[in-house]
């Protein structure tokens, strides 16, 4: 993104990240990169910097996803994979909850029915970050699942819309 950015006119010093369910761990993943320990085979010389994260229906704490046998657990399993001795801590350079926030804005929104990523992974998340000292934004939206985050004409997505909107202008 970096590289076309000019030919497209593109402001890549100001990304805006989206992402659903596993998309919603990816975006904060993306966005907390930089702090990737320098041994991982996951570290970047120069990351795209991410000004904004909007994670719906995301899984912010693959340690407590995997432990917890939330859906999804074991997916997760495979994306660390076993500890080994150069990776002890196979979370320290895949969960966001490990890595932390940094400068990026990071709004996410849960539903309050969502079986799947359900509204306490979120706040769970939001709160982790505000003991580190950083503020995150945790939203849970009434009468809504999973599905119902993404589709369109649902007050979910309107509020994601806006969201990203609102970010974008910054």
């Amino acid at each position: 993104l970096a590289a076309i950015a000019p030919d497209y006119h593109l402001r890549a010093g100001h990304v805006v990240a989206f992402g659903h369910s596993a998309g919603g761990h990816l975006v904060l993943w993306l966005a907390a990169r930089r702090r990737i320990p320098a041994a991982s085979p996951l570290r970047a010389a120069r990351p795209l910097p991410i000004a904004a994260v909007v994670s719906s229906g995301g899984l912010p704490d693959l340690e407590v996803v995997h432990a917890g046998g939330n859906c999804g657990a074991d997916t997760i399993g495979k994306l660390v994979g076993p500890p080994n001795a150069i990776r002890s801590d196979i979370y320290a350079d895949t969960s966001p909850a490990e890595l932390g926030a940094g400068r990026d804005r990071e709004q996410l929104i849960s539903g309050d029915q969502d079986p799947i990523a359900p509204p306490d992974l979120a706040n769970a998340y939001a709160a982790k970050m505000k003991r580190r000292g950083v503020a995150i934004s945790a939203v849970t939206v009434a009468n809504t699942g999973h599905v119902e985050l993404i589709s369109p004409g649902t007050p979910a997505w309107s509020l994601t819309v806006r969201t990203i909107e609102t970010l974008l202008a910054r």
